[in-house]
């Protein structure tokens, strides 16, 4: 069989592969291309072989030929997506078109044909004929074009992820984490019951899903996107790194014409209902948010290279109101006579709690007051302002109004090549720049974020990228290869209030705060029960994140005669380069942290406490529990990896029957810290050994020894996964409404560990 495989044609793949294989490799799999198959019959439902079979772009004029085989079947893998034009002919026949046929990545749109006996000059022409159901596959898909996203009803913020809840099996939509960690404001969701962080998610086939949180931090505007396809069961053998819901966007390209858009969104308090906790009596506390930018594309050469540019920018600025509980002034200056129930001094009694004598009238004297708290107490802004609820009063006694913005820039640039009609290409490169600032309900004092979106507090500062280069080669019209490399990366800096100070230190004089390190700076963190907390607003900040993720794909599809061959190979390589301390307990944080409760100024066997003895301990500087988180290396560096291997045959038996099987494994190797190699976890010490395992290989699968003073051995595996899939499809000649279809889907899995 001859390939046509000129110089000029060799040399321009084997470039393009040479720089996705040079490349740093990466992530799961996602097939970029359509397919558009089927059988051509003449009027009494015989077999023509031999039939040339055209398809072109009808926007950019990108044609494929191929010719049906002995039982008269055709197919064309590997088409770039967009929309076409069937074309059938053979010499005593009519020829047969077809118009408007959507071809969308990772999915095979069938074209059955018959053919009239008549000449080649005569022409059949069916123009915007119904959309037809995928009958090669037996996976649950849906799919949702750029049409239908940029004309439903989108909540501000525009984010496509909020139309998911309307497909089956898909849960309403999550917050998806902090304005530093999600600044696109991406949403988590459930899809058949599975967990949110396992769905997998790409645009133009890389991925697009951070590496700690698995949320899908990279959200285009809806105006540069041409369609969403989501499979949520009975995934075919390429499809890998999925166990929710295998999401796939694309972005749009240029055409033969020019194209373009402009948008813009506005909402204000005027436009908004009163914030539940606000006062009515008074004006809406600000809120503004507005989202505008442009889209354009159009050729650079006609028919060979095309250009798609989008831009969104994204402002938004809001003064919150929240209701709190915060203690009176009589209560920071010592007088808890308010309290039903005596206020015991835990400097009397026994050491069990049993024998303590009240503070005489619930009063305790100024200089019993710990001097860190006082310090605390002789700032101004916390005391209440309004009159309060509760059994004691004093819940919902503070209302407080703060600023919060968010501010994102947003671009999308892809560009298309095709230079001949054996050889398409693509590159896309996707940038955003954002900052965010949110204060503490208390203002200097720290507290809880004003903002109910956003989990952290203070200021942050990030960029994402995210990039795909392709290419597609049709060696023959039997043999067609693919590959694809795709970068994505996440960086940001999250800094608290007054994240510059060692308050711990100079101002609390807790001993043991001491500190230079950047990230224990900034206020400790103190839970009060019953009371809206102080300092820090979280154990998690500050925090940054340097994470870059490699994705490379490369597939090669086989037609011999009635079968369809695929085989593939995924890499996916993630970084994590992060400065994060994190407390596993809820009080514990990098500055410090304090959790008070009323059981220092209680009484053993006597009265229940209350929140007059949960404010006693915090006078007394008593924390029920405390501690600090202590984080070395300053910035963690792991590496990942994850390899995919599948091999899938579909085999049309007969002109109604189609048989999908194939395998797939997924290796995930342990992952290793850089300059530590491979660790495990001590569970004797309750520890992580300081000391890497350098002798390990992290493909081992037997004993490895570790140095920690005492030698332990401990048994090591990797996971990996096999998948068996088996699907098939019963149809009429064409599928159409009216028309039966039967699909059915076996699959296993199992993990190796």
């Amino acid at each position: 069989m001859k390939w046509g495989f000129s110089f000029r044609n060799g040399f321009l793949v084997l470039s393009c592969f040479a720089a996705l294989t040079l490349a740093v490799p990466g992530a799961g799999a996602q097939l970029l291309q359509g397919t558009i198959d089927g059988n051509v019959m003449d009027s009494s439902q015989a077999a023509i072989a031999g039939a040339l079979v055209t398809a072109k772009d009808q926007q950019t004029n990108f044609t494929r030929e191929t010719t049906t085989n002995e039982v008269g079947g055709y197919i064309l893998p590997g088409l770039p997506p967009g929309t076409y034009m069937i074309t059938v002919s053979l010499a005593g026949f009519q020829s047969y078109t077809q118009t408007d046929i959507a071809v969308v990545p990772n999915t095979i749109r069938r074209v059955d044909v018959t053919l009239t006996v008549g000449t080649v000059a005569e022409n059949v022409t069916v123009v915007a004929t119904a959309a037809a159901l995928q009958t090669d596959r037996a996976e649950i898909r849906s799919e949702v074009t750029g049409n239908t996203l940029i004309n439903l009803p989108v909540p501000i913020g525009r984010n496509y992820q909020l139309l998911m809840p309307t497909l089956p099996g898909v849960s309403d939509a999550q917050n998806g984490n902090s304005f530093a960690a999600n600044p696109t404001r991406s949403v988590n969701f459930s899809v058949n019951g599975t967990p949110t962080n396992i769905n997998n998610f790409s645009i133009d086939g890389t991925n697009s899903r951070g590496v700690i949180d698995a949320t899908f931090t990279y959200i285009p505007a809806l105006e540069a996107v041409q369609e969403v396809s989501i499979v949520t069961n009975s995934f075919d053998a390429e499809q890998g790194l999925a166990g929710g819901a295998a999401i796939a966007l694309q972005i749009k390209s240029g055409s033969n014409d020019v194209h373009g858009s402009f948008f813009g969104f506005h909402t204000d308090q005027h436009l908004k209902a009163y914030q539940w906790a606000a006062d009515r009596s008074q004006p809406k506390p600000k809120y503004i948010y507005n989202q505008y930018g442009a889209t354009v594309g159009g050729p650079i050469k006609k028919d060979k290279l095309f250009y798609f540019l989008s831009y969104e920018g994204s402002n938004y600025s809001e003064s919150v109101t929240q209701a709190v509980q915060v203690p009176t002034l009589a209560m920071k200056a010592g007088d808890l006579s308010a309290s039903p129930t005596p206020i015991y001094d835990p400097m009397t009694g026994n050491p069990d709690g049993t024998g303590r004598r009240p503070f005489p009238g619930n009063i305790i004297p100024k200089d019993r007051i710990d001097p860190g708290i006082q310090a605390i107490l002789d700032l101004p802004g916390w005391a209440p302002n309004t009159k309060g609820s509760g059994a004691f009063g004093l819940s919902r006694n503070y209302v407080t109004s703060a600023p919060n913005y968010q501010w994102r820039r947003q671009y999308d640039a892809k560009l298309t090549y095709n230079p001949t009609s054996k050889l398409s290409t693509f590159v896309r490169f996707g940038f955003v720049d954002h900052n965010a600032n949110t204060s503490g309900i208390f203002g200097p004092l720290g507290g809880l974020p004003i903002s109910r979106a956003n989990t952290g507090s203070g200021f942050v500062q990030g960029h994402l990228f995210q990039g795909t280069i392709s290419a597609t080669y049709v060696a023959s019209p039997n043999l067609v290869i693919d590959g694809n490399y795709g970068y994505f990366r996440e960086d940001f800096n999250d800094v608290p209030p007054r994240g510059d100070e060692n308050l711990g230190w100079t101002l609390m004089k807790v001993s043991g705060l001491q500190t230079n390190r950047k990230t224990e700076l900034g206020w400790p963190l103190m839970l009060i029960d019953g009371f809206s907390q102080l300092g820090a607003a979280n154990n998690f900040e500050p925090h940054g994140y340097r994470d870059p993720t490699y994705d490379y794909s490369a597939n090669l599809s086989w037609t011999r005669s009635t079968h369809n061959f695929r085989f593939g190979f995924n890499l996916n390589r993630q970084h994590i380069n992060e400065s994060q301390p994190q407390g596993n307990l809820g009080y514990i944080a990098a500055q410090g942290g304090f959790q008070f409760s009323p059981g220092a100024t209680q009484l053993n066997g006597g009265p229940p406490g209350n929140d007059f003895n949960t404010f006693a301990a915090f006078l007394l500087g008593l924390p029920n529990n405390a501690g600090k988180l202590r984080l070395f290396p300053d910035d963690i560096q792991t590496r990942m990896k994850a390899y995919s291997f599948y091999a899938r045959d579909r085999w049309q038996i007969m002109r109604k029957l189609t048989f999908n099987y194939g395998v797939r494994v997924e290796l995930f190797p342990f992952p290793t810290r850089v300059g530590r190699g491979l660790e495990v976890y001590d569970f004797d010490r309750l520890r992580e050994p300081v000391w890497p395992i350098a002798s390990a290989s992290r493909w081992c699968s037997g004993p490895v020894m570790a140095s920690l003073g005492i030698r332990s051995t401990y048994p090591i595996s990797n996971a990996s996964t096999i998948r068996i899939c088996f699907k098939s499809r019963l149809t009429g000649p064409m599928a159409s409404p009216g028309r039966r279809h039967s699909a059915r889907g076996f699959q296993i899995s199992c993990s190796l560990t």
